[in-house]
C-alpha cells in the first residue's frame, strides 16, 4: 500500500485526476478504449471536476460506478447524478449506470450482462472509504458482505443492506474491482486515515478486523492511497 499525502484537497483532486487520465490514455493506446469505475458520495466531486478538464479521447472511455444507492438518477443522493453533474456534462464518455428499477434476479442478470460486455475488465478503479472502513457499498455488517469481499466470487455485483446505509445498495464485488490493474483509494480527514492505519496494522499483525478495507489492502497489489486532511 502506497500512501501519497497532499497539502490540500484541491491538490489531491488534481494529482489524482492527472494520474487517472494518464492510465486511461495508456489503455486507449493499447486497445483503443478504456474502462473506469468511480465512487459516489461527496468526496470525489473535486476529482471528477479536475478529470473533466483534462483532454482525452473521451468517446473511447467507458465509465461506471463502484456502487450505487437504490434511488433513481433524479434523486439528490444518486451517485449517477453526481457523476453526470461533475464529469459527464463536460466530457463525451459512455456511462453504464448500476441502478435498475427491478431488483429481481432478471434485473441483476441484465446488469451483470451490461457490465461484462461494456465495461469489464476495468482499467482504472477509484474508490472512496467511510469512517467505518467500508469501500464501494461493502459496509461492515452488510447482509451480503462476505460474498462481496470474497476475491474468488464470480459475481460482478451484489445487492446489500446495512445499518450504516439508509438505502439499499448495489455494489461491485471486490473480485470485480480487482480486475483493474490501477486501484486508487481517495480519502480525506484524519479520522479516515486513522481507520486505514488500523486496518493495515491489523493485517500486519495477522489479525482480522471488522473493517472491510482490510480485505482491500490484503488483495489489491499496488493499491495507491491519496490522502489530504
Amino acid at each position: 500500500m502506497d500512501i501519497r499525502y497532499y497539502d490540500s484537497r484541491q491538490a489531491q483532486a488534481e494529482a489524482l485526476a492527472a494520474q487517472v487520465a494518464g492510465e486511461l490514455g495508456q489503455a486507449i493506446t493499447v486497445r483503443s478504449e478504456a474502462h473506469l469505475a468511480v465512487p459516489g458520495g461527496t468526496t470525489p466531486a473535486p476529482f471528477m471536476q479536475a478529470l473533466a478538464r483534462i483532454e482525452l479521447p473521451w468517446q473511447h472511455v467507458r465509465v461506471t460506478l463502484t456502487d450505487e444507492r437504490q434511488v433513481p438518477d433524479t434523486h439528490e443522493r444518486s451517485n449517477a447524478r453526481l457523476v453526470r453533474e461533475n464529469l459527464l456534462q463536460q466530457v463525451s464518455a459512455n456511462f453504464i449506470p448500476l441502478y435498475r428499477e427491478s431488483r429481481s434476479h432478471c434485473g441483476l442478470g441484465l446488469l451483470e450482462h451490461d457490465l461484462t460486455y461494456h465495461v469489464l475488465p476495468l482499467d482504472v478503479c477509484v474508490l472512496g472509504m467511510g469512517s467505518d472502513g467500508h469501500f464501494a457499498s461493502l459496509f461492515p455488517g452488510g447482509d451480503n458482505l462476505a460474498q462481496g469481499l470474497d476475491p474468488a466470487n464470480s459475481a460482478h455485483v451484489i445487492y446489500l443492506r446495512a445499518r450504516g446505509a439508509p438505502e439499499a445498495r448495489i455494489s461491485l464485488t471486490l473480485s470485480t474491482l480487482l480486475t483493474a490493474p490501477a486501484i486508487h483509494l481517495l480519502i480525506t480527514g484524519p479520522e479516515k486515515l486513522d481507520v486505514l492505519e488500523q486496518a493495515a496494522d491489523a493485517l500486519a499483525a495477522g489479525r482480522d478486523s471488522s473493517l472491510p478495507v482490510q480485505q482491500l489492502i490484503r488483495s489489491a497489489a499496488g493499491l495507491m492511497v491519496h490522502y489530504a486532511a
